[in-house]
């Protein structure tokens, strides 16, 4: 997928299943993500050996006082690579 087609790609959240363990969501974010990470737009793929992870939209250490749902919501998930995960952090901003 080039760059430009990546800007305007939109996520079809396909999962009808609801967990309490966000971690079985993966596979579905994998599919949903198109084995790309949400952020840099990287192959699941190219950094074999090393796993995608599961990013937190908004931030556990943002919501775990307010909505705790956050947790294991499907569309507060993200799929993305080690690198952007760590990036992100806890970032986010409150509107």
């Amino acid at each position: 997928m080039k760059y430009k087609d990546f800007r305007n790609f939109r996520i079809t959240r396909t999962c009808k299943e609801e967990f309490e363990d966000y971690q079985k969501y993966k596979p579905y974010l994998a599919k949903d993500f198109e084995h790309r990470c949400a952020y840099c737009n990287t192959l699941d793929s190219m950094i074999e050996p090393l796993y995608f992870t599961i990013d937190h939209y908004v931030p556990r250490d943002t919501f775990k006082e307010i909505d705790d749902t956050l947790d294991y919501n499907y569309n507060n998930l993200m799929y993305a690579c080690p690198k952007c995960n760590l990036t992100k952090g806890t970032k986010y901003e409150r509107k």
